[in-house]
């Protein structure tokens, strides 16, 4: 505040003078003269010499203008400049604590009870400060002079920066004050050595019973900064973790991937023991919960909880095929999302994920063993389904047609577009054995017509729904897409990623769950009404298996073994772990499956399976993403001169654009933006424009190297696709037949 008070005094004087003297005798007011207002005319002269100069150029030049003069002699040893002093006005400064002190006197009507050197440095310190500066030192001392907790984050975030911006002396004092912060003593030592000191006590304080509030504090003010969030990552990785011998005392905020690590791998060797399980379930709750605990391992915890909560005896009260496919879908899926994110994350930790593995089963078995004894009630309905959709769709539909992926992850895709759209979650259950060609056949064409071709299933497609189809890799899809009203895309990256990469895979289908998203997003905005979401089957993680996981039977006559089921031509005399169906299929009668989730013994890899029947595979996903339905109409905005923009001749083109009447209040303006597309991929765009109801503004654009450009106009905010155009560049225009 003393910046404040110090102009005050300036402007005083310069509301009747036009100059005023500023007598700064006391050295340490040498930084006053930085807080002279920036539109005054300054002057400070050195000497005897100087003052004489300035005199001179003050009446030559400056004669009608306001003028300061700062001067660090007292107004007695001035010469040249003593006249001004006395027929203007003068600031004297002779001891810079005395004029603090005055200040907080006359100011707040409060006396400060500080040191000449504690007034100085608390001065220093002020600028920029509100009068609750000075009542704060007034009420609790000279500890309040510089907030050790306020300034000790942007210190560490940089310290020799810091340490360049401040005045020696309140360097001195801040450093003092650190050290006294930290308890301990007050030796001089560089700044990046403090600061590191001063990080290690901070985090220190999580990491052992009994750590000090205040640093407690500081650091969930650090971790939730995105300002330092640099600097802390880089402490974190240089601080040495000594922690307590009970590593369940370190705070749940903590930031440190080696306590989590040694929490999880204390978890999973006690998952059995329910007595030690319930007694960190609040620990292990309130780290799930806490935000800085979360940006270590995002939904860790939240997945460990899962399945330490998963009540095993509802599956037991289970006593039809239809309630058991409903607790599938309303619940026993999380728990497969939360394992395949754990497998996902500690594949290759064995003593994290193997006994992660076997509680998982142990729970997994029970659901299996209710699935298959009432599985005579399964019922296929995923025969037709393209069909089915196409005939119904009222206005331009989207389907994807994806290859393996399960219903939990399209409850994922639901939960990240749930915001924006409405999303209807269903399912259908799939044929088997829940192999590829022989669902995509029922997706397709319908029950018991197999086609191993893709493009043979696309063109029967076609030909049943007797209508025009647009068939289109989803990847293809960007904000120009409009291939008329129906519109199939296929999506088989989770498939053939996962058959290529086995269990390596898992760790990218967090990345394809938000690839399926931002294209469902796309296809919406580019004006598809409803875009469906479904699959041909989905699959099962078998996780780390021995040779003794896997299956061996000893299958007589001729017959085809896969991971997941074995054909034969023969009825087998099989135990009650298979199930057994009649179904040809080329030479073979029989279809059999085993009851767990392990596969059987082949020469092929392990990891990541489908072809059985359990829920995984069989239970796909049927997904409806609409646009949320509005109270407001938003203002129309259309490209109004598209077919001058179908011969362009030159290097420029204009775009003209009109807006609908007003209809109310949502619909007065709107703002857009153009995109400039070539062969599909976006090349350019326009700044924001705004535009108003019933207004036309026309902008002005290059081809840049281009013959053909499509252009896109979609809402600023939402980027929903408002029109589209294509422009051609042309060397002649028709002159409709002028010559």
């Amino acid at each position: 505040m003393i910046d404040k008070w110090f102009r005050d005094d300036i402007e005083k004087v310069l509301e009747t003078k036009n100059r005023v003297v500023i007598a700064a005798e006391d050295k340490n007011a040498d930084f006053l003269y930085e807080l002279i207002p920036s539109d005054l005319k300054v002057f400070k002269p050195n000497n005897e010499t100087d003052e004489l100069q300035t005199k001179y150029e003050i009446e030559k030049h400056f004669s009608n203008q306001k003028v300061v003069i700062f001067s660090e002699s007292s107004r007695s040893k001035l010469n040249f400049l003593r006249e001004y002093c006395e027929t203007c006005g003068c600031i004297d400064i002779k001891f810079l604590h005395n004029y603090v002190k005055e200040k907080v006197h006359s100011q707040l009507k409060l006396n400060l009870q500080l040191t000449p050197d504690e007034a100085i440095t608390a001065a220093k310190v002020s600028r920029g400060k509100g009068k609750d500066y000075w009542i704060d030192i007034i009420h609790k001392g000279k500890t309040r002079i510089i907030d050790i907790g306020h300034e000790i984050l942007p210190f560490l975030n940089d310290p020799e920066q810091y340490c360049q911006e401040i005045d020696t002396q309140v360097k001195k004092e801040f450093f003092a004050g650190v050290n006294e912060w930290l308890g301990k003593e007050n030796i001089e030592q560089p700044p990046v050595t403090l600061a590191r000191e001063a990080a290690a006590k901070i985090l220190g304080s999580l990491i052992k019973e009994g750590g000090e509030k205040k640093f407690k504090e500081t650091y969930k003010k650090w971790a939730d900064s995105k300002k330092y969030e640099a600097s802390l990552d880089q402490y974190i990785a240089e601080t040495p973790l000594t922690y307590d011998e009970n590593i369940w005392n370190v705070d749940v905020s903590h930031p440190f991937l080696a306590i989590d690590r040694k929490w999880l791998i204390d978890i999973s060797k006690n998952l059995s023991d329910k007595k030690f399980v319930q007694k960190k379930i609040d620990t292990i709750k309130s780290r799930a919960s806490n935000k800085t605990g979360r940006k270590t391992f995002e939904t860790l915890w939240d997945d460990i909880l899962s399945l330490l909560e998963f009540d095993v005896i509802r599956i037991s009260k289970l006593n039809t095929f239809e309630k058991t496919l409903e607790f599938y879908v309303d619940e026993f899926y999380k728990l497969d999302s939360a394992v395949r994110r754990l497998y996902a994350r500690f594949l290759n930790e064995i003593d994290i994920i193997r006994p992660i593995q076997e509680y998982y089963n142990g729970i997994l078995i029970q659901l299996l063993d209710k699935w298959h004894r009432y599985f005579r009630g399964y019922e296929e309905t995923q025969s037709n389904i393209l069909y089915d959709i196409l005939k119904k769709a009222q206005g331009k539909c989207a389907i994807i047609v994806g290859d393996g992926i399960t219903f939990e992850i399209s409850k994922i895709i639901s939960e990240k577009l749930q915001r924006r759209y409405t999303a209807i979650v269903s399912y259908r259950l799939a044929g088997f054995p829940s192999t590829t060609e022989n669902n995509m056949s029922k997706i397709y064409i319908g029950r018991d017509k197999l086609g191993k071709v893709h493009k043979k299933r696309e063109q029967a497609l076609s030909k049943k729904c007797d209508s025009e189809i647009s068939f289109l890799p989803l990847e293809n899809v960007n904000y120009s897409t409009d291939t008329g009203n129906h519109l199939i895309c296929s999506y088989g990256d989770i498939d053939h990623v996962a058959e290529t990469m086995q269990q390596n895979a898992l760790k990218y289908i967090s990345q394809m769950e938000d690839e399926l998203a931002e294209k469902i997003d796309q296809l919406i905005k580019c004006g598809y009404k409803t875009v469906y979401l479904t699959s041909d089957h989905g699959f099962v993680l078998t996780g780390l298996l021995s040779e003794s996981d896997k299956i061996e039977f000893d299958f007589t006559g001729e017959n085809d073994k896969s991971e997941r089921y074995v054909r034969t031509v023969q009825k087998q005399n099989s135990s009650d772990q298979f199930v057994e169906v009649k179904n040809t299929y080329e030479a073979f009668n029989y279809v059999y499956f085993h009851k767990s989730n392990r596969p059987f013994k082949t020469p092929g890899k392990y990891g990541y399976s489908h072809g059985g029947i359990s829920p995984q595979e069989l239970i796909v996903p049927f997904l409806c993403i609409e646009k949320k339905r509005s109270l407001f109409e938003k203002l129309n905005v259309l490209i109004s001169n598209k077919e001058d923009l179908k011969e362009v001749v030159g290097e420029n083109f204009e775009i003209s654009l009109k807006t609908g009447a007003e209809k109310d209040l949502f619909s007065i303006g709107r703002k857009v933006i153009i995109l400039f597309l070539s062969e599909g991929k976006k090349v350019n765009q326009s700044d924001i424009i705004t535009l108003q109801a019933g207004e036309m503004i026309k902008k002005e654009y290059g081809f840049d190297n281009s013959t053909a450009l499509e252009i896109v106009v979609v809402d600023a905010e939402t980027k929903e696709t408002l029109d589209k155009a294509v422009i051609k560049r042309t060397s002649t225009r028709d002159m409709g037949g002028l010559q």
